[in-house]
């Protein structure tokens, strides 16, 4: 087995109420220094994400009154989460219909029963990754385009100047 370096420090919202599930991921995550905050419904998660700053959210697919698959959808339609990797958790096996909802809810990644913990960690680790990626790319596009404004306002300044400055030379040549 390759050694493999996680991320501490984030923050990852469990949503579920499978005591199970809830004891294996904080058993699989916390030793690794991932801070786990933990809802029991789809309402309370979407309170959570709106209010504390999460890295990433692991759901399972069978919340009350949203199932995981509504609550990734609320996510993603919401313009302030859509960076926030979302990865499902199924109490099912492997099931194909399942694993294509939830790519098109949006979902990163769907775990089947039983959960293997290395591919666990080792997901949450690249969808954390590929987030702080494109959280940087979406940062330095902004810086970008700020400067293109401010060079776009003294370039505006600069013209309007020199348009003063031969109006006025022209109204000069016109009194001579």
């Amino acid at each position: 087995m390759t050694s493999v370096r996680y991320l501490s420090g984030f923050n990852v919202l469990l949503l579920s109420q499978n005591a199970d599930i809830i004891s294996t991921i904080t058993n699989a995550l916390e030793p690794f220094g991932y801070q786990l905050q933990v809802a029991p419904d789809a309402l309370a998660g979407l309170d959570s994400v709106m209010t504390n700053k999460q890295d990433l959210i692991l759901a399972d697919t069978s919340l009350p009154p949203l199932s995981g698959f509504d609550l990734c959808r609320s996510i993603r339609e919401e313009p302030r989460l859509t960076g926030i990797p979302v990865l499902l958790i199924s109490g099912q096996a492997a099931n194909t219909e399942e694993t294509i909802k939830a790519f098109a809810e949006g979902a990163e990644h769907i775990f089947f029963t039983p959960i293997v913990l290395e591919e666990l960690r080792a997901r949450i680790r690249l969808s954390l990754q590929s987030a702080a990626k494109i959280r940087l790319a979406n940062e330095e596009r902004l810086r970008l385009k700020m400067m293109v404004r401010k060079r776009t306002r003294e370039m505006e300044e600069t013209t309007m100047g020199v348009v003063a400055a031969l109006e006025m030379a022209n109204s000069m040549n016109d009194e001579d």
